[in-house]
């Protein structure tokens, strides 16, 4: 359920968490804001403050440029 243009609607949803590096966010947006089938979709970003490194570094290598 969410509040939309005065009214109260529902839908069914889902919720996607993508994992890239803060560079590529903006190529992220622009894809989701294209496929994306609601008018003003949920994209947020949310800053790593801290992390496992090795996870850090597993998530430069698989969105590094080929």
């Amino acid at each position: 359920m969410y509040h939309w243009r005065g009214e109260i609607e529902t839908a069914d949803e889902v919720a996607l968490s993508i994992k890239t590096r803060a560079a590529l966010y903006s190529k992220v947006e622009a894809a989701i804001r294209e496929l994306h089938p609601y008018e003003l979709p949920e994209v947020v970003a949310v800053a790593l403050h801290a992390a496992y490194e090795p996870y850090v570094q597993w998530i430069d290598s698989e969105t590094a440029a080929s």
